[in-house]
């Protein structure tokens, strides 16, 4: 719902993109009644979109060194071009940014000097960023996002996304609802609440294949197919929890060759899944009863899933909970080692408010939570991973527990239980979703007084 007003930064050329800086900046692009974007601005925001995407736009089709302006996006159905998906994207963001910088300025909300040192932090990060790569800073910027784009031209949409970000922060601070507008919420929008439980695990013939050097499988496929349907065959034959998990603990150790199969086990449990996270398998599992089955198979037989309900349908009144984490990424950590260094400082410090916060500034790597310290408050049951879930929500957590959790998606966790929320878990979707309502509603009212220049925005070149 919100937008971040903080930029990732790596230099790749923008060969194709219009040097005339000077042109751009003379004209306006999008305004309101007192703030506008002008055309170095706009051009920022849609090559920080298109840079976004970068390293994706291969898979998707998109020649990088050819005009976007020539190029039919397959995402359209309209026949328009790449240019015209990446503009449609910046043109949302612009909207929040000039919309609720109105706002702003309508409820008399200023920057203050917290909110320019922070803008000036930012900056002084982009200036050492540009020295590190021996550019000044302006080329840095244009070789980053765009020729012609200066820094300043980054400090005024900081400035703008700024500004918004505050107003957004405090209006959504200021929304509140009754027991009886979520009850009437809910009563309305039931199938987005409305959840299953159900084990999960797949099965492919490849696991069961000869690999060659670059893991791929090779050989006849008969045989391996038949295996993978043997498997799945015992999964939904499965006439409890236990037995349907052990056999995936027994694929995960015999087939996988993988010596961690309660981490396979532990991650096949899915807790209150709304229908529409499910697709086609959701109209099996809101007709089923505790203990059924079923299965869904590739058309090729390579694959198959295979479920077990272990809950039907229900609105979830678990009450929620609060926890601090530091998330250590996978990608960054290959194994738990470090994960355990941190973890027996912070035990060794008792756990302190103070030592905690200095770990999470330090380590983790999970931007959602920095500001809070690694706090979550009222988290609902099933909202998180699977493995973060079945911690938090275990039975007997006691407050102040203190573990290192190993979620598959994620990495390494260094959690601790902080008691229970204030809220039943189907709540704090209700109220969620009623946020993105009044958000959505309070954006249009705001956008619908934005003018854009077209001309201006087809100069811009990509």
């Amino acid at each position: 719902m919100l937008f971040s007003r903080f930029f990732l930064w790596s230099v790749f050329p923008f060969t194709n993109l219009s040097t005339n800086g000077t042109l751009l900046r003379a004209r306006t692009a999008a305004e309101t009644e007192d703030f506008k974007v002008d055309g170095a601005m706009m051009s920022y925001f849609f090559n920080v979109n298109y840079q976004n995407y970068y390293s994706y736009l291969g898979y998707l089709g998109v020649d990088t060194s050819a005009s976007l302006k020539t190029q039919k996006c397959t995402f359209l159905s309209d026949g328009g071009t790449w240019f015209d998906y990446f503009m449609d994207i910046a043109k949302n963001n612009v909207d929040q940014v000039l919309a609720f910088s109105q706002a702003a300025h309508d409820s008399g909300m200023k920057l203050e000097d917290e909110d320019y040192e922070s803008i000036d932090a930012t900056m002084k990060s982009l200036e050492d960023s540009a020295k590190q790569a021996g550019y000044g800073v302006d080329q840095y910027v244009a070789l980053s996002v765009g020729a012609g784009i200066k820094a300043k031209d980054v400090r005024n949409c900081l400035e703008l996304s700024t500004l918004a970000t505050k107003y957004v922060n405090d209006y959504v601070s200021k929304l509140e609802y009754t027991e009886e507008d979520l009850e009437a919420y809910y009563a309305e929008h039931k199938d987005e609440f409305e959840g299953v439980d159900y084990l999960v695990f797949s099965v492919a013939s490849a696991d069961f294949m000869e690999k060659d050097t670059d893991g791929k499988p090779v050989g006849d496929t008969t045989e391996a197919n038949a295996s993978a349907k043997a498997y799945a065959d015992r999964l939904e034959a499965a006439a409890s929890e236990e037995e349907f998990l052990n056999i995936i603990r027994e694929y995960t150790t015999d087939v996988l060759k993988e010596e961690d199969a309660e981490k396979y086990a532990g991650s096949a449990h899915s807790i209150h899944v709304v229908k529409a996270s499910m697709g086609d398998v959701a109209e099996w599992a809101f007709s089923a009863n505790a203990g059924d089955t079923h299965t869904e198979a590739e058309d090729d037989g390579t694959e198959y899933t295979v479920y077990y309900l272990t809950a039907p349908s229900y609105r979830d009144e678990t009450v929620t909970r609060n926890v601090r984490h530091i998330l250590f990424s996978s990608d960054t950590y290959k194994d738990s080692t470090k994960v355990e260094e941190v973890y027996a400082e912070l035990e060794a410090a008792g756990f302190s408010d103070e030592k905690f916060a200095e770990f999470v500034l330090k380590y983790s790597e999970d931007t959602g939570s920095i500001e809070t310290e690694g706090k979550y408050e009222d988290v609902a049951r099933g909202e998180t991973t699977n493995e973060f879930n079945a911690w938090l929500f275990d039975e007997s957590r006691v407050e102040g527990d203190t573990d290192i959790v190993e979620s598959a998606s994620f990495g390494w966790h260094i959690m601790q239980y902080l008691g229970e929320g204030t809220k039943e878990s189907w709540m704090v979707g209700a109220k969620s979703s009623l946020i993105d309502s009044d958000y959505a509603a309070h954006l249009e009212e705001y956008a619908e007084k934005i003018t854009y220049n077209e001309k201006v925005l087809n100069s811009i070149n990509a």
